[in-house]
């Protein structure tokens, strides 16, 4: 049976598992032909490039006859399955998405402008969801099993992750990233109607006195983007001490410490709470 007809077989769940059978035989293939060291050595962009001329090569010595455009996508797949995070590789590029849910390997769902759906999508396995989970949670040195079914991570680029897996989920293993959003001015806001001059004057006014300002709201309402805008208002003058929960502001500012909310337990010193972390910071 051809590649082709693999990719076009009538079964959504067979004709998924067949194609990820072809991907997962031409990573093998590209692994027995190239050097692991020598691809160790090389930049990000210039490894990819290599892996896709080595696999252009194994394509075209014993593959099936496929048209550009599914020579191109089984590239893609197969180089994004070896480098990256697999079939997740293309949504992470796509700047309209603010957040992908996978809810088991036959689920994936994305967040654009505030709205959830569904895509046609859908991991191999349970196993190949699982690895790509422990791709992500190792590039952090943490690690996801049944003692510990639940972990909070980063990817390189700055999105944050949560895995949670079985026994914790009753679902299936479960991963969801939530996209950095894009840092906006003050005045960019105003342009998109965000604000208007009278509450630019009135915030600037607040933080340029040291008043205490709450921002609140549910998630993804832009509490993140404001407050990054308002750091702006802040001169460098000033020792700026940030406490979250996850690192999701991105201050303009050199004189930055980032600090996180959890309690923490240091060998001989117990417990350290927020209030000594922020003392510390002011000595």
């Amino acid at each position: 049976m051809s590649l082709r007809a693999r990719m076009t077989a009538p079964d959504e769940h067979g004709g998924a598992r067949e194609d990820s059978h072809m991907v997962a035989t031409y990573r093998a293939k590209l692994l027995e032909e190239i050097d692991l060291a020598e691809m160790s050595s090389l930049a990000a962009a210039d490894r990819r490039a290599r892996l896709e001329r080595v696999l252009g090569h194994i394509i075209s010595r014993e593959g099936p006859v496929l048209s550009t455009v599914e020579r191109s996508q089984l590239i893609r797949r197969v180089v994004d399955e070896a480098l990256g995070l697999g079939i997740l590789e293309p949504l992470l590029e796509d700047a309209s998405i603010t957040e992908i849910m996978v809810n088991g390997p036959d689920q994936i769902f994305v967040e654009r402008s505030g709205k959830v759906e569904q895509l046609p999508l859908r991991f191999g396995s349970h196993e190949q969801l699982m690895q790509t989970i422990e791709r992500i949670v190792s590039t952090v040195n943490r690690r996801v099993d049944e003692s510990n079914p639940m972990v909070d991570a980063r990817l390189p680029s700055g999105e944050r992750v949560n895995v949670i897996i079985p026994p914790l989920s009753l679902t299936g293993a479960t991963l969801t990233i939530r996209r950095f959003p894009r840092s906006f001015t003050l005045q960019e806001m105003i342009g998109f109607g965000s604000l208007d001059e009278q509450m630019l004057i009135l915030l600037a006014g607040l933080v340029q006195a040291k008043l205490n300002i709450i921002v609140s709201g549910a998630t993804g309402t832009g509490k993140t983007t404001l407050l990054n805008a308002l750091s702006g208002l802040i001169p460098n003058t000033e020792r700026i001490v940030t406490i979250e929960d996850s690192a999701e502001l991105q201050l303009q500012q050199s004189h930055v410490i980032r600090l996180e909310s959890r309690p923490a337990n240091v060998e001989g010193k117990g417990q350290i709470t927020i209030r000594d972390l922020v003392r510390n910071c002011r000595r």
